[in-house]
């Protein structure tokens, strides 16, 4: 059994209930209620990533003319729960990797990602680019200038609108160089 949040503090809280101190009170004693937040929920599995379904992707615009992505440039790193999928841009100039979401999504809910590169470089400066949508609609996108250090980005983002389980979510990247960038969260909080 878990113990509340405020243990005999709520018991207390409640013998102090006076007309004066009701407002205060009562946020008190929403906090000590015991509700927990929901457990994370991811929305992939990296084993399931599918690659070159551009027409899922809101970044299709930005292809090159000839897209060069061989199948070992991209691939899944670790042991669940930390594997990560992981996407090398030396012989990878643009890619577009995606599944079925594993959870629904409600308006308002959570996502968390977890995405970082390597060290990027280039024989010439140029952007890099890397983005996560949901069934058309990007929810986290960055663009980094390559050459950089090393970078790990840790995103909350608010989902603006529902989503059904088996929305088509997407993880994309492009950029020039030999670079690698990894996933390892998409989920719901």
């Amino acid at each position: 059994m878990r113990a509340k949040p405020c243990g005999g503090a709520c018991r207390s809280a409640r013998a102090l209930n006076t007309g004066r101190r009701s407002v205060p009170l009562a946020l008190l004693l929403a906090a000590c209620s015991g509700a927990e937040p929901p457990e994370p929920v991811s929305l992939v599995d990296h084993a399931v990533w599918e690659t070159g379904r551009l027409e899922a992707d809101p970044q299709a615009a930005h292809a090159p003319a000839t897209i060069d992505c061989a199948p070992g440039t991209y691939h899944t790193d670790g042991l669940p729960p930390l594997d990560t999928f992981e996407v090398t841009t030396g012989d990878c100039n643009f890619l577009t990797a995606s599944q079925p979401s594993a959870s629904a999504i409600e308006a308002g809910d959570t996502v968390h990602l977890i995405v970082w590169h390597l060290d990027l470089d280039a024989t010439l400066p140029g952007p890099g680019h890397v983005a996560v949508s949901i069934d058309g609609e990007v929810l986290w996108e960055v663009t980094v200038e390559v050459p950089s250090r090393a970078q790990l980005f840790d995103a909350e983002v608010v989902a603006p609108r529902a989503f059904a389980r088996g929305a088509t979510v997407v993880f994309h990247v492009h950029n020039h160089g030999t670079n690698e960038w990894n996933v390892q969260t998409i989920e719901r909080r």
